[in-house]
This record gives structure tokens, C-alpha cells and sequence, in this order.
């Protein structure tokens, strides 16, 4: 059941089953389960989030999965778009849209808190590495674009990899959408 209701989810996308795409080696999902708690918690958050706004949430059943997505952020599984969250990150992020809720209906104060309190999460040495996986069809200008930005933007400072990190870093390939995971994530 499990598996069918999945499948049904992740039809295929442009002649690409998305299903395969987020089971490949790159991916932070394990298997059918882990794959099934994140869409099911992506649909917690797009009804938590439609709730602050005060507007409709939207479904997965108004997805065309037969179509080719006109934006990343039709792709259910995408965070902004283009980013997959690990179970941890997802589990904060929801706390936080909870809490902002909570606090918008005046059931508890929300406290100041950073993006991430897991020390495990943070990045600890700078330059952040990070390759660029060319031979999955990823635009190395765009990437490098995107690197220079957000070195112009903010206090963090990346360093080119030729090859993929052994440790902590970040890969940039071609997806169903454009993804990349969100902060540190370890590496085994």
C-alpha cells in the first residue's frame, strides 16, 4: 500500500520516474519509508505555512506529475524549490512553522532562535567545499553564479572541489528541479 500510494505520488516527471531520481546515489533518502515521511511532513509544513498566510494549501493531488514542472516549487518534495531536507532539518523547520503559528494565534510567545540549534548541523570550518557535478547535467555557470552571490551576500566563503568531498560539502548535480541538502550533513 505503502509503495503503490507512493508510486501513484511520484509519477513520472518528463519521461523521468521522480521516484528513481530520489533513490539514486546522491540522495539523503534510504528507501519507500524515508521517501514517504518527507512528502507526508512536506505536507504538514505546506498546511502549517498556508495557515500563517492565511491562504489555500496546496495539494499534490493539483500536480501534474505527467507534466514537465513550469517551477521547482511544484515538485512536492523540494523545500523553496530546490532544496532536500534531511529528517533532522525537516523536523526543525517544523517546529519553527509551528511555533510561528502557535505564536500568530497567541498560544505561546515564540522565543528568538537561530535557523539551526543543532550544533551537528553547523558548519564548523570555513571554506565550505563544494563540486560540482558536471556529468549530471548541472550548469557550472549558474553554480558558479550562485557561489559568487552568496559570497558577495553573506560572510561565508566556498572553495572549489574537483572531486567529490570524503567529508562535509556540497554537490551540486541536476535533479527533478534544481537540489541541493540544506547546511552539514555528514557524510559516511
Amino acid at each position: 500500500m505503502l509503495i503503490a500510494a507512493l508510486f501513484s505520488i511520484c509519477a513520472p516527471v518528463a519521461g523521468r520516474n521522480v521516484y528513481v531520481d530520489l533513490l539514486r546515489e546522491n540522495s539523503p533518502f534510504a528507501d519507500a519509508a524515508s521517501i514517504e515521511r518527507h512528502l507526508s511532513k512536506m505536507q504538514r509544513l505546506n498546511r502549517v505555512q498556508s495557515k500563517i498566510m492565511g491562504v489555500r494549501p496546496t495539494s499534490n493531488d493539483q500536480i501534474d506529475f505527467d507534466a514537465e514542472p513550469a517551477r521547482p516549487d511544484q515538485l512536492p518534495y523540494l523545500f523553496e524549490g530546490d532544496i532536500v531536507l534531511t529528517d533532522n532539518q525537516m523536523d526543525s523547520i517544523l517546529k519553527n512553522a509551528e511555533d510561528q503559528l502557535w505564536a500568530k494565534q497567541g498560544l505561546q510567545p515564540r522565543a528568538r532562535r537561530s535557523m539551526t540549534s543543532s550544533l551537528y548541523a553547523r558548519w564548523t570550518a570555513l571554506p565550505i567545499p563544494y563540486y560540482i557535478n558536471t556529468g549530471s547535467g548541472v550548469s557550472e555557470p549558474a553554480v558558479l553564479a550562485g557561489v559568487a552571490r552568496w559570497e558577495a551576500d553573506t560572510c561565508i566563503t566556498f572553495t572549489r572541489q574537483y572531486n567529490r568531498p570524503n567529508g562535509n560539502g556540497l554537490e551540486f548535480f541536476l535533479g527533478s528541479g534544481f537540489v541541493v541538502t540544506f547546511s552539514s550533513v555528514k557524510r559516511n
